[in-house]
């Protein structure tokens, strides 16, 4: 499929974030049980006569355990991979390989971002059985990682990814984030400066932002996060940011022979807030441009979506061919169970109480039906 202009490409990204909310909602749901949260609403809990809402934590220590397993497999084997030359000189091919082997993986040993990225994937892979990550730059040797909801690609595809024809990826970025992507000794040419340095002059001059803007409801999950960080109170103490939509393509109009995949990024308009940043890019020319359009370098942007993005998974479903969002996980296993068993622990402990009445006071009859 070719995207020539901006709007078949939100027409794709709406279409598919519209599409998921079902699911999206679903996952908040799960995300919220896993978090602690009781399993009543206060309005639940008034209506029904509740006073135990609580929740038994019997879902989350289970996900710890989960992930604790999943980090101990991941992180503690002496080598993370093996190098092996196939070239050069044989008599020295086995001792160079472990020196290589040996260096990169104390590297890695030794960063933090390594190990927060492995932590990450284990906690969506446990709760969500997805786990996408993506490089930032072509040649980081540590991608960064995503939370499902950012990620979007078409219904029907599998998880092998070969039927993947395009997908797209959300993203916030503050003024500091936009700086170091448009500025330095190496500039990627299909920035659109223009574009960048209006959005930058607005960025720095907006206040703290507030987090629910424009169609944040969309997006279930994120907004369960926002709660569980601040429950409402700092919703107006986030730093101004920009939204847009990082989207991959794969070309098969390119004259170039192999496989080419071609990145757009456009605006997330509905998004965009304040004011002020809208209208710094209010004009029809600007709507119609990309913020970013790899048309313009003169090698393909990338020869495969793998060295674009990867997806660990934690696959519980049996039905095969196995799609995207088909992909059941152990929290989506868990959650109606863990739920029943909060909803039966606080009536349990209810009927308790009431029982305990009778010790502390003796009541008459009237009371006691009216209880």
């Amino acid at each position: 499929m070719t995207f020539k202009d901006a709007s078949s490409i939100q027409d794709a990204v709406e279409q598919m974030r519209l599409a998921n909310i079902p699911c999206a909602e679903n996952r908040a749901k799960i995300n919220g049980l896993f978090n602690g949260n009781q399993p009543w609403t206060e309005e639940e809990r008034q209506q029904n006569r509740i006073f135990a809402n609580f929740n038994s934590l019997e879902g989350p220590v289970r996900a710890h355990q989960a992930v604790q397993q999943l980090e101990n497999a991941l992180l503690k084997p002496g080598h993370f991979f093996n190098i092996n030359l196939e070239t050069g000189p044989r008599w020295a091919r086995a001792e160079w390989s472990a020196i290589i082997t040996e260096e990169v993986n104390r590297c890695l040993k030794r960063s933090s971002e390594w190990k927060d990225l492995i932590s990450n994937m284990s906690k969506g892979v446990t709760l969500h059985g997805i786990s996408p990550v993506y490089w930032n730059r072509k040649y980081d040797p540590i991608p960064v990682e995503l939370g499902i909801e950012d990620v979007l690609v078409p219904a029907r595809t599998l998880v092998s990814m070969r039927n993947l024809e395009f997908f797209a990826i959300y993203r916030e970025w503050t003024y500091s984030e936009l700086y170091d992507m448009t500025h330095g000794v190496q500039v990627d040419p299909g920035w659109n400066l223009p574009m960048v340095k209006k959005l930058m002059g607005e960025l720095a001059k907006q206040p703290l932002q507030n987090m629910a803007n424009g169609n944040r409801w969309l997006m279930p999950e994120k907004l369960e996060e926002d709660f569980k960080e601040n429950s409402g109170w700092f919703f107006n103490a986030a730093a101004p940011v920009i939204y847009a939509w990082d989207f991959f393509y794969r070309n098969e109009s390119s004259s170039r022979d192999g496989e080419q995949w071609e990145r757009r990024i456009v605006l997330d308009y509905q998004q965009l807030q304040p004011e002020g940043l809208r209208a710094a890019i209010e004009s029809s020319d600007d709507k119609s441009n990309f913020l970013y359009d790899s048309s313009k370098r003169k090698d393909p942007y990338a020869t495969s979506w793998k060295h674009l993005i990867h997806w660990q998974f934690g696959n519980v479903s049996l039905v095969s061919p196995c799609r995207y969002y088909s992909v059941r996980s152990f929290g989506y296993l868990l959650y109606s169970v863990c739920l029943i068993q909060n909803h039966l622990r606080c009536r349990f402990t209810d009927s308790i109480f009431e029982s305990l009445l009778q010790y502390f006071r003796n009541v008459g009859e009237d009371d006691r039906e009216r209880l």
